[in-house]
């Protein structure tokens, strides 16, 4: 790929329309790809909207599976490329690409982090104890064993914030399951 460079003040006519077709916008630190486009662009625009972090390549290169390295674009690892759409699998919302390491990090402080999950924890603790309420009123059609089974799930469930581990422990499984 050819690396575009601004051209110098007065040498493009601001009604020269040539068509440069596709490009893309990458940075040059990290070598993510942050913008990709096709069009023709009247005159000098163009460099005026991107910043000095970045640069601006001729041809097309897809975010998701190219990255630049040293000024040149690559494709990445097959590995990098498993690590990169795991992020599905995760299923942490925390979760950066980090286009230096080619992986996902945790940008959070671990204190941070140990508030956000243990909040989060707790979140699902009482989304499952409101679910059960209806298991503790007295017309429930429960018998007294398994209204039992119900209370002791609640209780445990109410003391999971003290169990040694959190936030990093699974919740209690519901009776019957």
């Amino acid at each position: 790929m050819k690396a575009f460079m601004p051209p110098p003040a007065g040498a493009v006519n601001s009604d020269d329309t040539s068509h440069i077709g596709d490009w893309h916008i990458y940075n040059n630190d990290t070598g993510e790809i942050v913008q990709t486009g096709s069009s023709t662009i009247p005159g000098d625009h163009l460099w005026q909207v991107v910043p000095p972090e970045h640069a601006i390549a001729a041809g097309s290169a897809n975010p998701m599976l190219h990255h630049y390295k040293d000024g040149v674009l690559q494709r990445m690892p097959e590995d990098v490329l498993e690590r990169r759409h795991a992020r599905v699998l995760l299923r942490n919302p925390h979760m950066r690409w980090d286009h230096k390491l080619l992986d996902w990090i945790d940008p959070r402080t671990p204190e941070v982090k140990k508030q956000q999950d243990s909040d989060e924890r707790r979140a699902q603790r009482d989304a499952a104890l409101a679910a059960c309420d209806w298991t503790q009123a007295a017309d429930a059609p429960l018998t007294d064993a398994k209204r039992a089974e119900w209370k002791a799930y609640r209780k445990a469930l109410r003391d999971l914030p003290g169990v040694k581990g959190f936030p990093d422990v699974a919740l209690p499984t519901p009776p019957g399951k």
